[in-house]
């Protein structure tokens, strides 16, 4: 299963955007970066944050993965405080097991675009969340049931038409964060992939680069001006 990352794509906040359930996290800071870098960590992070707590056995049965691979990912994770033991599991074993849970909802990245490194570490997380989206969208659904939907345009748009669908997105990101904030257990879930971007792009790479099409010479094309190309040297001769 595919999981998206409880990172927010969006580096434009401000301090008073932030509210108490989110991390902020500084691309700067190599512990930091070795924490985040980790895809499959962060995968784990995920799982326990849509969890109301979860052991790291329980992990393991999700993961299908021996409970040993993952301690070193959950000290990491609880090292840098993404996430945090809540109680114990009573009655599953004579010792009881951890619970843990996330901390926060949110990440939020900081990083000095004056920095080399700094740019170099968001382009690689940017890259590594396109990645994630690209093996969602190539993955066969598992059923017709749940078709997903998917949209690919380039376009070009006026000021006006750029506005309307912007309004449209703000009211779909109310959505995600509702839904990254509450979930209501009693009604049925499954897990999306949403993203979306509205991008000026130089004109010259719309939609792709111009194609000229050149007829394909036949065998009998290459020998036919070979013999004609042979008549006229011995023409000349």
């Amino acid at each position: 299963m595919t999981l998206e990352f409880a990172v927010d794509p969006a580096l434009n906040w401000t301090k008073q955007e932030i509210d108490h359930r989110s991390l902020h996290l500084d691309v700067s800071d190599n512990a930091i970066w070795r924490v985040i870098d980790s895809p499959y960590r962060m995968r784990l992070f995920e799982m326990i944050r849509r969890s109301d707590g979860v052991t790291i056995n329980e992990l393991a049965n999700l993961t299908s993965t021996n409970p040993v691979n993952l301690y070193y990912h959950i000290r990491t994770l609880e090292a840098h405080k993404l996430i945090k033991a809540a109680g114990h599991r009573e009655g599953v074993a004579r010792r009881a097991p951890v619970i843990y849970v996330a901390t926060m909802s949110n990440i939020l990245l900081s990083f000095n675009p004056n920095s080399k490194v700094d740019v170099e570490r968001i382009s690689h997380l940017r890259k590594t969340w396109i990645r994630e989206a690209e093996i969602s969208l190539t993955t066969p659904p598992v059923s017709d049931a749940n078709e997903g939907m998917s949209l690919f345009r380039w376009e070009m748009l006026t000021d006006s038409q750029q506005d309307e669908i912007a309004r449209h997105l703000e009211r779909v990101t109310m959505i995600l964060d509702q839904a990254r904030d509450y979930t209501d257990g009693d009604e049925k879930q499954s897990l999306h992939y949403v993203g979306f971007q509205i991008a000026d792009v130089p004109e010259e790479t719309l939609p792709a680069p111009r194609i000229r099409v050149i007829p394909q010479e036949t065998i009998q094309d290459r020998t036919t001006r070979s013999d004609m190309g042979l008549i006229e040297s011995k023409l000349q001769a």
